[in-house]
């Protein structure tokens, strides 16, 4: 069985069946064969064999399809398959034809569909959805169909409040955000008193588990499991110091830590035959983020410090394409077609590219977070002439003032290279700790993470996410890595994640290793329970849309199960063949036991990487502009280890695919 923070798929074997069992008597031989396939889907379910459990719920509901509160359990499970397999649309689908099923029982398929729309990045879809979910469990009808449950009434109830709280205080953090990054400090303010006086009474906690042998099957991205590092096959051994054993075990310790929000919940958990420590503080992230946020509008006020990311009187503008990053003279031939992001912090009246006015499109879901404030899309194709043209970009928003940009393009015919986007968005997270208690401080950290971000922009990154020191916690790394991200990156996309800090090695008890990169909050008694452990890593980067992805960690272990390649000559066919390619790539300063040196002002490592991007070494292979993560990570090895006498060595590879990552360098 399952247990999930939403849906509750035992209470249709434990409450449903024997209605149905009663109803075999009316109906005959026609619900018994649909009980027997339901119970069949159920078990392929559990194998994570979802192609046959679909096939098996589909029978069961052929078998008894006048049974509408049966078909309605199928037509849910067959929703859960779908969109574990990844298949939303078919998920969607499915938990729709649930709800028509069963209206009054409607609650458990708007959770999922919610759930689903999260995942995709549809926070507002989300809400709208858990809102009628809420509806439905605060009626008349709820306490009918749900007083005989064996969870007790209030259980899915609760379940379904926390979950709307949830999506709730996400919405008013992303709305504090855009309005102070507009400069609209009254709204900002009104909007983080919000977040923080909010009476939360319920937690969101978000894992999946097996009733048989209490191991985690899924975990809700965004949610405090998420967040706190429970990961997939984690074996549940004990909630508040309370073993589990059974289902309901797990049930009863459960509803204590629901409506315990603010509280701190300890599970001992069993991963790859260790015994874990997991402490889960009943609180987000946004929490501290409304207060850090307070304070410093308080200080921009002042006069303290500048908000650099406030919107004035004038619009402003991205051109997202055609790119201009190199600093070279763009070439094109025929026509250019421009993609621009405009933003403003009342109304746009429109943009223009030579006067002529472009046509507006939806942005994506990342394309809105790039500009402060409600960012909208562009696009126009110009003609262009032989030699050199120049195109004016103009935002004008509604009060006339306008922003104007200029590109110059060069009409010839264009190479491959000139011709083709690597890269539909190129999105960076930097992150960087000095400030360790009660691990030793470092004295670098934070200016190698300002330095490789200020590098970043000036290739023309579209979007750099930034962690310093007491930011940096394991909640505020694992919501950006582990949520922001999964619905902000798009297939073409790339993404590179740099760290810098410490980091550990584990030995386990069948001889390998585990690598933890250490959060500003993360324990040197249980980095286990408080770091981010590479297999989480691992997890995520299966689950990112992105092309290619690379992660350069700033620190030393090892366990990181990398596939070592060459590096490659850097030419034009080669780059675009890899290009086309899946990429998932780590660097790291150095092995286990290793200590990361510094020198100069910056770490060794993080200056060597910083040489390779700048070009300041000749031997580092960067024809035409591209630079491969693999021709990177051999120079980087060299260079470190030439520098600290093989004392400490980097160490570069796959973890998936057979692309490279590219760097666009200008």
């Amino acid at each position: 069985m399952l247990i999930r923070m939403g849906l509750i798929l035992r209470y249709f074997l434990r409450v449903l069946i024997p209605l149905i069992l009663l109803i075999i008597v009316l109906s005959g031989c026609s619900t018994i064969s649909a009980i027997s396939k339901y119970k069949s889907g159920y078990d392929y379910l559990m194998a994570d064999d979802y192609e046959n459990a679909i096939k098996e719920f589909e029978k069961s509901i052929e078998a008894n399809s006048e049974l509408a509160s049966f078909s309605y359990a199928s037509y849910i499970n067959i929703g859960v398959c779908y969109q574990w397999m990844g298949n939303y649309d078919k998920a969607a689908e499915a938990y729709n034809k649930g709800i028509n099923k069963a209206p009054k029982r409607a609650y458990y398929g708007y959770e999922n569909l919610a759930e689903l729309k999260y995942e995709t990045g549809d926070l507002d879809a989300a809400y709208d959805l858990i809102k009628k979910a809420k509806k439905l469990v605060e009626s008349a009808d709820y306490w009918k169909l749900e007083k005989d449950s064996n969870y007790g009434p209030d259980f899915i109830k609760t379940i379904v409040l926390g979950v709307h709280d949830f999506y709730e205080m996400r919405i008013w953090n992303r709305e504090m955000i855009r309005e102070y990054e507009l400069g609209n400090y009254k709204l900002a303010t009104d909007l983080a008193n919000k977040i923080i006086n909010k009476d939360f009474k319920y937690v969101y906690t978000g894992f999946v588990t097996s009733s048989d042998k209490q191991i985690i099957t899924r975990v809700q991205t965004g949610s405090l499991s998420d967040l706190n590092g429970i990961i997939r096959k984690d074996k549940l051994l004990e909630i508040n110091g309370i073993p589990v054993k059974t289902f309901m075990d797990v049930v009863n310790a459960i509803k204590s830590i629901l409506t315990d929000y603010g509280g701190t919940a300890y599970f001992k958990i069993e991963r790859s035959d260790r015994i874990i420590d997991v402490i889960m503080p009943l609180s987000y992230p946004e929490i501290e983020t409304a207060k850090t946020l307070i304070k410093k509008m308080k200080f921009i006020a002042e006069g303290k410090i500048k908000n650099e990311k406030i919107i004035g009187d004038a619009p402003t503008i991205k051109i997202l394409e055609p790119r201009m990053a190199r600093g070279v003279k763009i070439v094109a031939k025929q026509q250019v077609f421009f993609s621009i992001l405009a933003s403003d912090r009342k109304s746009l009246k429109g943009v223009y590219v030579n006067d002529t006015p472009c046509s507006k499109i939806d942005a994506s879901v990342f394309e809105k977070t790039i500009l402060a404030g409600n960012a909208s899309k562009y696009t126009i194709s110009m003609p262009i002439v032989q030699g050199d043209n120049v195109f004016t970009v103009k935002a004008v928003n509604s009060r006339g003032t306008k922003t104007e940009q200029k590109v110059a393009i060069e009409g010839n015919a264009a190479s491959l290279k000139e011709s083709v986007n690597i890269y539909k968005h190129r999105v960076a997270v930097v992150i960087g700790i000095n400030k360790y208690n009660p691990w030793p401080g470092l004295e670098y950290s934070v200016k190698d993470a300002e330095a490789v971000r200020d590098r970043l922009e000036k290739m023309g990154y579209d979007k750099v996410i930034e962690l310093y020191d007491r930011q940096a916690t394991r909640g505020a790394i694992n919501r950006v890595l582990g949520d922001d991200l999964l619905s902000m990156l798009e297939s073409d996309d790339s993404l590179m994640v740099y760290f810098a800090g410490h980091g550990a090695t584990e030995r386990l008890p069948d001889g390998s290793e585990e690598g933890y990169i250490i959060p500003v909050d993360g324990s040197m008694d249980n980095y286990r329970g408080t770091a981010i452990s590479m297999t989480q890593i691992h997890d995520l980067i299966k689950k990112y849309r992105a092309k290619h992805i690379l992660f350069v960690f700033d620190s030393c272990y090892s366990g990181l199960g990398l596939k070592r390649g060459r590096g490659q000559k850097t030419k034009d066919a080669f780059v675009m063949n890899m290009a086309q390619k899946k990429a998932r790539q780590i660097l790291t300063a150095g092995g286990k036991d290793e200590q990361a040196q510094e020198y100069g002002g910056h770490g060794v490592f993080t200056q060597a990487f910083l040489d390779a991007l700048n070009k300041q070494e000749g031997n580092m292979p960067n024809k035409d502009g591209y630079i491969l993560a693999s021709d990177l990570g051999q120079f980087v090895r060299k260079q470190v280890g030439e520098k600290t006498q093989f004392n400490q060595t980097p160490m570069f590879g796959w973890l998936d695919g057979e692309g490279d990552f590219i760097f666009e360098i200008n």
